[in-house]
């Protein structure tokens, strides 16, 4: 068999694969280019050109300086929680078990190179979404200090959380299927070829009728104009 045959035939690692798809989902055609630029902000410490640089990727972009903002500091970790649990004492809510616990929850920070700590931070971001919408106006009336709130442009929309909790139903089922692969399918699972068959017919459903909701949700948006 010829060198090109072979390399025609080979089977390519099914993780590999899912990782990539991933990445090409969140950061464009060339996440290589944009994980390299990310990181050389970082390594320079140039703060605005990397911020912006986030700003260019979206919800997701936005999301990360919000997190990487409240994270920056202990203060605003603390004064975070405390805003949560004041905005719950005036509305006279009785707190639900679950509801109590996010309070405590810390938001979670994503990275440059690692797709599913994207997926993590979504989730975590949208139980905590009232308290990130509430944090971010209290310092708008605050402080008059520019570096010390989140800018107008980065703040996230109505829209925005909305696309999140989208992309969140995306990246699901790569996440749990990322998980699952893990290993050597020694016992014809976990990995097993009649597995990834199903599942690459199970993710192009799921991309195909996420295609069809954002399509039928533009419509109605351009319709409403």
């Amino acid at each position: 068999m010829a060198e090109e045959d072979i390399r025609n035939h080979r089977t390519r690692c099914f993780g590999h694969i899912l990782n990539l798809a991933a990445r090409a989902f969140l950061w464009g055609e060339d996440p290589d280019s944009f994980e390299r630029e990310a990181f050389t902000e970082v390594a320079f410490q140039v703060e605005e050109r990397e911020l912006r640089l986030w700003r260019k990727r979206g919800a997701v972009g936005k999301l990360h300086n919000i997190v990487r903002f409240v994270r920056a500091s202990p203060q605003r970790r603390e004064l975070m929680k405390s805003l949560a649990c004041d905005q719950n004492d005036e509305d006279g809510y009785q707190l639900f078990e679950e509801e109590r616990a996010a309070i405590d929850l810390e938001l979670i920070q994503n990275n440059e190179t690692r797709w599913n700590s994207t997926f993590l931070m979504i989730p975590r971001a949208i139980q905590k979404r009232e308290h990130i919408d509430h944090f971010i106006a209290y310092l708008e009336t605050k402080t008059s200090e520019p570096r010390q709130r989140v800018p107008v442009q980065g703040q996230l929309s109505p829209q925005d959380w909305l696309l999140l909790a989208e992309i969140q139903s995306l990246l699901k089922p790569l996440h749990e299927i990322t998980m699952r692969c893990q290993g050597w399918a020694k016992e014809g699972c976990h990995g097993a070829l009649w597995e990834v068959m199903i599942v690459l017919m199970m993710i192009t459903d799921d991309a195909s009728r996420s295609l069809l909701r954002t399509v039928g949700q533009s419509s109605m948006s351009i319709t409403a104009y």
